[in-house]
């Protein structure tokens, strides 16, 4: 509500001269007694809300500030969520990798986890006590369970090259291996090498389902045109979850690091 009051006329010299008027007039008739008293009633029940300084017209409806436009509390919605925002976990990130090594005939170089690592029958084994491990391989013109002609494609690798496998990988698998079955692969490049990314398993269950098959992950490729492995397995007999991502997780990353020795 707006009550505007001429600027320069201040309320208290109003109210004084109507007092006057009143008191001059106590003679006269009662109805101008009636509406001078009116008048002070008016002014003495205005005052206190409108009384402004300088005799300035206040608006006595604004009592608060205006609340934020529906712009202004997005904005300030987004900044908070700005400031809950998780920043990305870097995948790769594989300075984890800190143990190298390299084939003594062809110079080839590749980093491992910092787990104990030595040489198993036919690969470079990487061991995560009961838990899991990992190998790598690289083709051997000695190795006479191999049939090299038969190897012509990535795909071929694997299925030409269990025999190495499989006594690299049965001590730590705590169980008799009697095949490795590839379930899925898919042809991809790494490092401008082109290679099979397969999955699968051990095939090493007992009747009785107490011995469970071991899964398998990794990668098979040429490397100076010869064939090689890097696989993964998850040693536990229960299979927990947590190994098969943590294996799945070292291998992808390993293979990454393949390289040419210095």
């Amino acid at each position: 509500m707006m009550l505007p009051i001429p600027t320069g006329i201040n309320l208290n010299t109003v109210v004084y001269e109507a007092i006057k008027s009143y008191l001059k007039g106590r003679g006269n008739n009662m109805k101008k007694r009636i509406i001078l008293l009116t008048l002070l009633l008016v002014f003495a029940v205005l005052m206190p809300g409108c009384g402004g300084k300088d005799g300035k017209t206040v608006d006595i409806t604004q009592t608060k500030q205006p609340a934020a436009n529906n712009d202004q509390q997005g904005q300030d919605k987004d900044k908070g969520k700005e400031t809950e925002k998780e920043e990305p976990s870097n995948s790769d990130d594989l300075s984890y990798l800190t143990t190298t090594y390299q084939d003594p005939d062809n110079d080839a170089v590749i980093n491992g986890p910092n787990l104990r690592s030595f040489y198993e029958a036919f690969s470079q084994l990487w061991n995560a006590d009961s838990k899991y491990f990992v190998i790598v391989g690289f083709y051997k013109n000695y190795w006479k369970s191999v049939d090299r002609e038969a190897i012509k494609t990535v795909e071929d690798i694997i299925p030409n090259m269990k025999r190495p496998i499989i006594l690299s990988s049965h001590a730590k698998s705590y169980t008799d291996i009697r095949d490795v079955v590839v379930t899925s692969q898919e042809r991809i490049t790494v490092n401008g090498r082109e290679a099979s990314r397969f999955k699968g398993y051990f095939d090493c269950e007992s009747d009785d389902g107490t011995i469970k098959n071991r899964y398998i992950v990794g990668y098979a490729l040429f490397y100076k045109d010869e064939p090689m492995y890097l696989l993964g397995t998850v040693s536990s007999n229960d299979q927990e979850q947590e190994y098969i991502d943590e294996v799945t997780k070292t291998v992808d990353d390993m293979i990454k690091t393949l390289r040419d020795g210095e």
